[in-house]
């Protein structure tokens, strides 16, 4: 809003400037969802039904714990839950995980008389003007996962002050946050390594995102620590610590 007086007359303008979005969906088939084998060890639970927003109270039966294009290994004390089932010491999937998970349906979702014909890869591979509509496969990136195009989380981030070239900003940006992931954000990690990965003492209020990816897919996520709200998605990750508490959902691509 702007105002100016001339010859003793007020004028005034006012301009509303609204931020273009684009909506974001993804297909979380478990609270851990991953294209490559998924163990756990010692005291961890896997949980895939669903949190109230304190993580608090279950609100929905939700889905699997682990959802795995490989295998799926539970050992020590760990446990297993989802579907609406308790998290316990599962074996043999048990209704709460699943391995050798596909992307197919045998549905014609964009009614082209092909089924299950598309790539996961933000491509329109059958020229029938959708992308990424009956997919086949795992899907290949965080942005493809999320149906936008390549660079926008990365972008996103950039504008919001919550782009991070090394662990040493990452991690200064936290302690000035008071210790937690800031809400409501992406929070992306342009390099190829985080060890350990500290979210914080405190969760967010918020849920946020989590990106870490590089050029090759191979970003590495390791010995997660501390309290998070929201979705994680890493090409690859190694060791979720028996003091992590994280209340969403997470995604590997390798």
């Amino acid at each position: 809003v702007s105002r100016g007086e001339y010859n003793g007359i007020t004028y005034g303008s006012e301009m509303v400037i609204e931020r273009a979005t684009e909506d974001v969906n993804i297909n979380m088939k478990g609270a851990i969802v991953s294209n490559g084998p998924v163990t756990t060890l010692g005291t961890i639970s896997v949980d895939g039904r669903d949190w109230d927003e304190l993580g608090l109270n279950i609100v929905g039966t939700g889905v699997n714990g682990i959802s795995s294009s490989s295998t799926v290994t539970r050992g020590g004390n760990s446990t297993i839950g989802g579907n609406g089932i308790v998290p316990f010491k599962a074996d043999d999937a048990d209704n709460v995980y699943q391995q050798n998970a596909v992307w197919t349906n045998d549905i014609d979702e964009d009614s082209d008389g092909m089924i299950d014909e598309e790539a996961f890869d933000g491509i329109d591979n059958d020229g029938d003007g959708t992308i990424d509509i009956d997919v086949n496969s795992y899907p290949t990136s965080p942005d493809i996962a999320l149906h936008l195009s390549e660079g926008s989380l990365k972008a996103t981030a950039q504008a919001q002050g919550t782009f991070f070239n090394s662990a040493v900003e990452y991690n200064a940006y936290i302690a000035t946050n008071g210790g937690s992931i800031p809400s409501d954000k992406i929070i992306y990690l342009n390099f190829d390594e985080i060890n350990p990965m500290e979210f914080g003492n405190l969760m967010n209020n918020e849920a946020s995102i989590i990106v870490m990816h590089n050029a090759t897919g191979t970003a590495s996520m390791k010995n997660l620590h501390g309290s998070f709200k929201g979705l994680i998605l890493c090409d690859g990750i190694e060791h979720i610590n028996g003091d992590a508490r994280i209340l969403g959902a997470i995604m590997s691509f390798t």
